[in-house]
């Protein structure tokens, strides 16, 4: 409640100083409306949460995510229910990020408008969601995925059909998300530099991002980040596998052959995609489906998947200007999280087999921060710049008192957008083993952590996850 009388206070008294920007009178918004995960909520939450699942009380941490009544709450909420093998409610809470999706999808004219104020008078974190290409394909993965332990084999193949779609569009929605950013952001920065000009001020948006010393305070710290080979087009190896493996399940091998030969391209040193592929294929041709062999399909999620931190990069002042006190600009930046177990192996038998990578979710997140990161950039900028001259403006109208205040509004409201799905995994491990007359053991870090009945004549997946060293061992068995 105090932050929200602050905000509003800051809102109506930067009024006039918005106004001969160009943008025109600020309306005050309902941040709780709509998608809306704005940093106005006590930070409360999402630490009570964080503890209870940390300390793996599931479903606690599930009510208390959703509490927060956000698409990050919901997602994590979904996720943590997922955890409890509450598959129903998980399901029904990613159903609601679902729709809050759609939303964020066809949002109108007016939320726009406040999402461009918000995150130019304040930062990002103030603005609606911008919800990311990966979370809607995982949603639906997992979705799959929950209905298969279900037993709700045509919701499954829905689920799994919908996260296909997704990425097959994830580049069209893109461009169109640049698009429509770009025609944004033109309009808005040629008001924002007639307005420098005629007020005589030293630079404009185009001038300082393209500045030397701007340009390599900004490399210097994300030159490492942006080196690694990226999956293509958003698609996600670990969405395509879980499709394919399901379709191989369910008797589609035509189907479960082109997904396993689309892994497999971006895959290539994983050995069980290859051997799945040569499985589907036989069978696509009528040479028998899974034969007489049983098998066990071990997929582990591993870790917690990368974080955001903020990074602080300060300007120097005399390439905005020489009348304020102080300049500073805060971006998102990526720190990874250590891995569950640094290795996994499975034996059916006496021979151990190792897990290899199926897909990495790191290096999906950064491919999309990545592709965003001249967006986020250019508005981190537009906001510095609209800030520190409004220390200017202040010591035109109050002098020294005026530029200190303006300094003062300028540190507190200066920070980066840190919101995303913190509850998914870093990697996705994969490993398939013949199954004899014996247990399936896993092993991590050459510490056995589960022992996993076989049933006679039964073909098994099983699904474990480790999200630190320290945590238990999350697992669930399908048998077909």
């Amino acid at each position: 409640m105090i932050k929200k009388i602050l905000l509003y206070s800051i809102l109506f008294s930067i009024n006039i100083f918005a106004f001969d920007l160009g943008f025109g009178e600020i309306k005050i918004p309902d941040f709780k409306s709509e998608n809306n995960s704005s940093t106005i909520k006590d930070n409360n939450i999402s630490e009570t949460f964080e503890l209870k699942y940390k300390q793996e009380h599931y479903l606690e941490a599930a009510k208390i995510a959703a509490s927060e009544e956000t698409i990050i709450g919901n997602l994590n909420s979904a996720i943590s229910y997922k955890n409890a093998k509450d598959y129903n409610h998980s399901n029904n809470i990613f159903d609601i990020s679902e729709e809050d999706f759609k939303k964020d999808d066809t949002k109108n004219i007016f939320t726009s408008f406040i999402d461009t104020v918000g995150s130019v008078v304040l930062n990002d974190s103030f603005t609606s969601y911008p919800r990311k290409i990966y979370e809607g394909i995982m949603v639906n993965t997992y979705k799959g995925i929950n209905f298969i332990y279900l037993d709700d084999n045509s919701n499954a193949r829905v689920e799994f059909n919908r996260a296909l779609d997704r990425q097959r569009r994830a580049k069209e929605y893109f461009e169109a998300e640049v698009a429509e950013y770009k025609k944004e952001q033109e309009t808005k920065k040629e008001e924002f530099n007639k307005k420098q000009k005629d007020a005589k001020q030293k630079a404009d948006i185009d001038s300082i991002a393209n500045n030397k010393k701007t340009v390599s305070a900004i490399d210097k710290e994300y030159s490492n980040l942006f080196q690694f080979k990226a999956y293509p087009d958003f698609v996600n190896p670990f969405a395509s596998y879980m499709a394919g493996l399901y379709f191989l399940k369910d008797g589609d091998y035509a189907k479960a052959t082109d997904l396993f030969k689309e892994v497999y391209g971006m895959e290539t040193s994983n050995i069980y995609v290859k051997e799945d592929l040569k499985l589907a294929l036989k069978a696509s041709k009528g040479l028998g489906g899974l034969g007489n062999k049983r098998y066990a399909w071990v997929i582990i999620e591993d870790g917690l998947a990368i974080k955001k931190i903020e990074k602080s990069i300060k300007l120097p002042l005399f390439i905005v200007t020489d009348k304020a006190m102080y300049s500073e600009l805060a971006l998102p930046n990526l720190e990874e999280n250590i891995a569950g177990s640094k290795t996994y192996f499975v034996s059916s038998y006496q021979k151990k087999h190792k897990a290899l990578l199926l897909s990495d979710m790191d290096k999906i997140i950064k491919t999309e921060f990545k592709k965003r990161f001249d967006m986020i950039k250019m508005k981190a900028i537009t906001s510095t710049i609209a800030k520190t001259y409004f220390q200017t403006f202040l010591q035109e109208k109050a002098g020294a008192l005026g530029m200190f205040t303006g300094a003062i509004y300028q540190s507190t409201t200066t920070g980066a957008d840190l919101r995303m799905w913190t509850t998914l995994p870093k990697r996705f491990m994969l490993a398939r083993v013949e199954i004899k007359n014996k247990p399936i053991k896993i092993y991590g870090d050459d510490k056995l952590l589960l022992s996993i009945p076989i049933k006679k004549n039964q073909n098994m997946i099983i699904f474990i996850k480790k999200s630190t060293p320290n945590t238990k061992v999350i697992n669930e068995t399908i048998y077909f």
